[in-house]
């Protein structure tokens, strides 16, 4: 019974460190793991499936998170008006885990409209050139 309570504990300051689970929250992390399967199906698909790549997913996903973490903590601590770092960063994480799904989702065959597959494209060029880069 011990061990439950102290991950009661653990998840409560997780929470509380997140700034609450509320309904953004809750989508990002409906779309990480949404992602994650996308994610592993085309690895899978194109055999390259290992530990790195898995090992690098998870820091990943991990580091959004401790963002949104921090992004709450300056709201709370230091700006004192609001979750406005904290909503910016959960949208921009929300948008660009649905970007990383629709892009699977295109290499695995699925058909996508071409003006959304132009535009996800194009947004994920600038994003590995650093222009969009968090």
């Amino acid at each position: 019974m011990s061990y439950v309570s102290n991950y009661d504990e653990f998840i409560g300051v997780l929470i509380w460190f997140l700034g609450g689970l509320d309904n953004l929250l809750l989508s990002l992390m409906i779309f990480v793991a949404v992602e994650c399967l996308a994610s592993a199906l085309l690895f899978l698909s194109l055999y390259k499936f290992s530990i790195k790549s898995i090992v690098h997913w998870i820091a990943n996903k991990c580091d959004i998170f401790l963002l949104i973490g921090i992004a709450n903590t300056i709201d709370t601590f230091l700006i004192r008006s609001g979750e406005s770092l904290r909503t910016i960063g959960l949208w921009f994480y929300i948008s660009y885990e649905c970007i990383i799904i629709l892009d699977n989702s295109k290499k695995l065959g699925l058909p996508l409209p071409e003006k959304l597959v132009n535009y996800v494209h194009e947004i994920l060029k600038q994003s590995r050139k650093g222009k969009y880069d968090a």
